[in-house]
């Protein structure tokens, strides 16, 4: 073989020396995750912007699930580039403030009270539906954690263990500016009422053609896990595995476009002896896998690179069809965000289009959280002995309930936590169950299931509607009734609000300094002590390296080393994990950057750095545990009310009770 190719021409060999050195090096390292700048190259057949019907955003059957275990997915209506933020629907999140924190230790301290043995159980099955804090940033909301419910793309964007196509946009929220209807300074209804966690968004880590299913980067820990899955539509090639062999596929093509005169039969043993001798003895163990990824012929080497990377050309049938998707799924194209016409509201849901009567205008999935206590707060420390609730996780406001059930249900659809409430005929639409007839049906055979059977179940098994009570204009906000039980609670807590709230000033928090401090330097501990208010703390996105030498490298009066800060420089740059609290040492002012800062930070128990050359842009500010408006004290919870005839008979485990929602 390296005869023939000596034979042709040193300019080949050489090249494919050169050729033989890369795969070398791209095997003796791993890959943990998709690389945004990896070799994918889209479907020749669509081009970037075609669309089908001009519906941007499809939800539709998933590729991971079964016609007997059936999973909602969300698939592209348009063709998407890498790192193109994707425009589908900007999406509140909402911590749950030390949610799996279990009061263990005080139950057993006090043995008249027991805790559900269900609950652990419970938390299991709701946190793999969860985020972990630092995607949005609200890692400092708790003490123990505060895991993220991110409706629509953060639930329905499903994991696959062989590709990710996208992945959260971070800094969209973790730099978001305050919502217009929330005045720093000011009391509002809506404060601890709702989420001031927004405009959470996705961005495409690789080339995604017309009609394919999002799949989200759920991290390198779930990744490590995923190969307990007994899931027959999961992959058992590593992704990592298909990322090298599109690397080497897309070096093929390139060294075939830059030698066209060789024959198909020369062609043919150069990808023989590339993938079989070359791959062989770089890639060790993973070889054989590898090279099952790349196609033998030249011919179809190329199809591969084409159709999207050899994982798209492994599965075909993951790009849905036009007709497939008007066939079997829904066009999300009714609905934007903005802020609601009801001042105390929020965030509302509008009419993108015009929606008649008995349209649907939505569908939702919904997450069943079996027993309701397990939103009960406990406080957090060692030195607490208190069994009692102090309060219940924001995520109620967002849950459709019934006061004779300890069931509730979060919808997952898309935007469909911001249809807010008008009683009777000031509403448009109402929430009922989809239909076997409807193209995304719910699963009535569990309404027949207890409340302690749906406990059991760990799978997202109910689909609701929303469907259009009148004709509603384009521009027209959506609403629905949430029931006298809401009304009545709402009233209450309103009536308190102006007794107590109105009038009188709200604590600064961190979001109102965020927007103070964009243009304005923060305060250094050496020059003065800093002016911010209690339970707001500093912080900066901090990744470091060595200083360069002749720099200071350790700080004798702190006893600690000197790092340099090297990024975020970048938008993709910024990751919630990077985010620390810090002491701001010193500031000087810096044209580039309006001020650079040396601030102090404890990145772990054993390793506090002082960091110099902080730019102003990679600092900001977060609330202390329980500090912030999500923890604020009397606020607003109640579940929203399904019409009571929809509501299933088996679940009403509380009828007869006095329960309080």
């Amino acid at each position: 073989m390296i005869v023939r190719i000596r034979s042709i021409g040193h300019g080949i060999f050489l090249t494919l020396s050169v050729f033989a050195t890369k795969i070398v090096a791209l095997n003796a390292e791993e890959s943990n995750h998709c690389d945004a700048n990896s070799h994918h190259h889209g479907p020749s057949s669509c081009a970037a912007g075609e669309s089908y019907n001009n519906c941007p955003l499809w939800l539709a059957p998933s590729y991971t699930g079964t016609d007997r275990e059936p999973k909602y997915g969300l698939f592209a209506g348009k063709a998407y580039g890498v790192n193109e933020t994707l425009p589908v629907h900007a999406e509140l999140a909402i911590p749950l403030v030390d949610f799996n924190f279990q009061p263990t230790e005080q139950f057993q301290r006090n043995p008249a009270v027991s805790l559900p043995n269900h609950h652990a159980q419970l938390i299991d099955f709701l946190e793999g539906f969860f985020w972990t804090a630092n995607f949005v940033g609200a890692q400092c909301e708790g003490e123990y954690s505060a895991p993220a419910a991110i409706p629509g793309i953060g639930v329905l964007s499903h994991y696959h263990s062989g590709i990710s196509n996208v992945n959260f946009h971070q800094a969209s929220v973790l730099l978001r500016k305050s919502p217009s209807f929330l005045k720093a300074g000011e009391p509002h209804l809506s404060r601890g009422a709702i989420t001031t966690y927004h405009n959470v968004t996705l961005q495409a880590t690789r080339e995604i053609p017309l009609g394919m299913e999002f799949f989200a980067d759920f991290g390198d820990v779930w990744d490590e896990t995923s190969g307990d899955n007994d899931d027959a539509y999961q992959d058992t090639i590593r992704r990592s595995d298909y990322e090298k062999a599109d690397t080497i596929i897309s070096d093929l093509v390139t060294f075939f476009q830059e030698f066209p005169d060789l024959s198909r039969d020369l062609q043919e043993e150069i990808v023989d002896f590339m993938v079989d001798d070359v791959l062989g003895e770089a890639a060790g163990k993973h070889a054989k896998t590898i090279r099952s990824l790349i196609p033998s012929s030249p011919r179809k080497v190329a199809q591969a690179q084409a159709a999207g990377g050899s994982f798209l050309y492994r599965y075909r049938e993951m790009i849905r069809s036009s007709d497939w998707l008007q066939q079997n799924g829904f066009c999300l194209d009714t609905l934007r965000a903005g802020p609601s016409r009801i001042p105390s509201a929020g965030w509302g849901a509008f009419a993108t289009r015009r929606i008649q009567k008995g349209e649907t205008i939505t569908v939702s999935p919904m997450l069943h959280i079996a027993d309701k206590e397990i939103l009960n707060m406990y406080p957090v420390g060692e030195t607490s002995s208190s069994t009692q609730s102090i309060g219940k996780q924001m995520i109620l406001n967002y849950c459709f309930g019934h006061p004779e059930s300890s069931l509730l249900l979060f919808p997952l659809g898309s935007l469909a936590t911001l249809i807010n409430h008008q009683s009777g005929k000031s509403s448009n639409a109402y929430v009922t169950w989809s239909r076997r007839v409807d193209k995304l049906p719910n699963q009535h055979q569990y309404h027949d299931y207890t409340v302690e059977q749906m406990a059991e179940v760990s799978k997202i098994v109910l689909t609701m509607k929303v469907v259009a009570t009148s004709d509603i204009a384009e521009g027209d906000e959506i609403f629905l009734d949430y029931g006298p039980q809401w009304v009545a609670a709402w009233n209450d807590y309103q009536a308190r609000w102006q007794r107590d709230k109105q009038g009188n000033s709200h604590p600064l928090r961190a979001q109102d300094l965020r927007d103070q401090y964009r243009t304005k330097p923060f305060a250094a501990a050496r020059t003065k002590r800093p002016p911010y208010p209690v339970g707001v703390a500093t912080a900066c996105f901090l990744n470091v390296r060595e200083v360069p030498d002749g720099k200071p490298m350790f700080d004798e009066a702190l006893r600690v080393e000197i790092v340099e800060w090297s990024s975020p420089t970048t938008q993709q740059d910024y990751h919630g994990r990077n985010l620390f609290i810090v002491d701001v040492l010193d500031r000087a002012m810096a044209p580039e950057h309006f001020f650079n800062y040396t601030v102090l930070a404890k990145f772990a128990e054993d390793r506090i750095e002082e960091i110099v050359n902080v730019p102003h842009e990679a600092c900001t500010f977060v609330d202390l545990p329980y500090q912030g408006d999500i923890s604020l004290p009397g606020a607003f919870r109640h579940p929203i009310g399904i019409i009571d005839g929809h509501f299933p008979q088996k679940w009403r485990n509380l009828k007869g009770t006095k329960s309080k929602q």
